[in-house]
């Protein structure tokens, strides 16, 4: 099943899931692009194909069935949840561009794309790459609306004191993300929150 975007695009979403080690994620993609994604749990990103329709071919129907992009995506996301540093090359562009994304958004998603595997920066860090220093603010607004995490590396942009900042609807899960990219993470006891912070080593965050 499938459904439709509201980007202007003639393509449809088609919805597949993927492991990792906390549950099932999912994946809409475009064609061959990647378009939104949810979190085990809906922890964080969307998929707005909308509750109650059928999974796209392949989601629980076996890996044969699924598309050849989906399968490469599915894989991806599946290494990079094993541990491995995957390199996400994503159209950032036309990704933004099927989105409706304002010329601001879309530098922002290209500075994100751009942060490394295992390294954390700040929304000043993002803003000053996006060539808008004092819009710190507006790229904490951006991230907040991320629909593609992991692709887009939201979890990897902290405050500039180091405390880790909201993600989605569960803070544990920022602190799990950094945690699994080597990142540590210092939290009080209990659950980590948004205070939590970076214990910083090597390159850090301003």
């Amino acid at each position: 099943m499938s459904s439709s975007t509201g980007s202007g695009s003639d393509l449809r979403l088609a919805v597949v899931s993927f492991a990792t080690p906390w549950g099932d994620g999912r994946l809409a993609l475009l064609g061959d692009l990647p378009f939104e994604l949810e979190l085990p749990d809906g922890a964080a990103g969307r998929i707005s194909a909308g509750e109650g329709q059928a999974p796209a071919a392949g989601n629980g129907g076996g890996e044969t069935s699924l598309t050849q992009p989906a399968r490469r995506w599915v894989a991806l996301l599946e290494r990079y949840f094993a541990g491995d540093p995957v390199n996400f090359r994503l159209d950032v562009d036309r990704f933004c561009a099927e989105h409706g994304f304002t010329g601001f958004e879309t530098a922002v998603y290209r500075a994100l794309a751009a942060v490394p595997y295992g390294r954390a920066v700040s929304y000043r860090d993002l803003a000053v790459a996006a060539g808008r220093p004092l819009a710190w603010r507006a790229v904490g607004s951006a991230m907040a609306l991320n629909p593609l995490p992991i692709v887009l590396p939201c979890h990897r942009v902290v405050r500039s004191d180091g405390t880790l900042g909201h993600y989605g609807t569960d803070p544990t899960w920022k602190a799990r993300l950094l945690r699994h990219e080597g990142i540590d993470v210092l939290a009080d006891a209990g659950a980590p929150a948004p205070s939590a912070r970076l214990v910083v080593r090597g390159e850090a965050t301003s």
